[in-house]
């Protein structure tokens, strides 16, 4: 990942490179891999972020790569203020990782929004889930709705996947009146 991180920090204006989706969680670098590539700036209006895809050569392996590209600042707006939606509650509980920042300031602010994103899909899981149940159930409800609420369509039951490859990453979620807790 390094070689794509170093490529994608070359992007004009960018600030920050995260890699998240199923490949951080399974260690795969077949299939497409995800990153955020963000840039500087104010808060894009219209439609963001902007996707691209690209191919980059890894000691001989052709690593793909969906690239979708927005502002710093609307990365944190949406996951830091209550702006979450259905549709980011599951990229908000995906594994994600950090492989490059611009300094420690911008790793800071990007550490913080991706922590307010998690705790905000825990209220989401929460909300959509039975009125009682285990966290797996809270959790499938929320990755249902998310998928639900995409552009792409995805193979029904790829919550479960998503839940059994990461046991230690549902727990903890309830539905106490007004105060859902949870950590994805």
């Amino acid at each position: 990942m390094r070689r794509v991180a170093e490529a994608l920090a070359a992007t004009p204006g960018a600030v920050g490179i995260l890699f998240y989706g199923s490949n951080p969680r399974t260690g795969a670098t077949e299939g497409v891999l995800d990153f955020y590539v963000l840039t500087a700036g104010s808060p894009e209006r219209g439609i963001w972020p902007t996707v691209s895809y690209r191919e980059f050569d890894a000691a001989g392996e052709t690593l793909r790569a969906k690239i979708a590209t927005m502002r710093l600042s609307t990365f944190v707006k949406l996951r830091t203020r209550g702006r979450s939606t259905r549709r980011s509650g599951r990229a908000s509980s995906s594994p994600v990782a950090l492989v490059w920042s611009r300094d420690e300031a911008t790793t800071a602010r990007i550490a913080e929004a991706i922590a307010a994103a998690a705790r905000s899909a825990a209220r989401f899981a929460a909300a959509l889930g039975l009125e009682t149940g285990i966290p797996r159930d809270y959790w499938r409800a929320l990755f249902r709705q998310t998928y639900a609420a995409e552009f792409r369509v995805e193979k029904g039951g790829r919550e479960d996947q998503i839940i059994g490859s990461t046991p230690t990453a549902v727990t903890g979620c309830s539905r106490s009146p007004g105060r859902p807790t949870g950590s994805p």
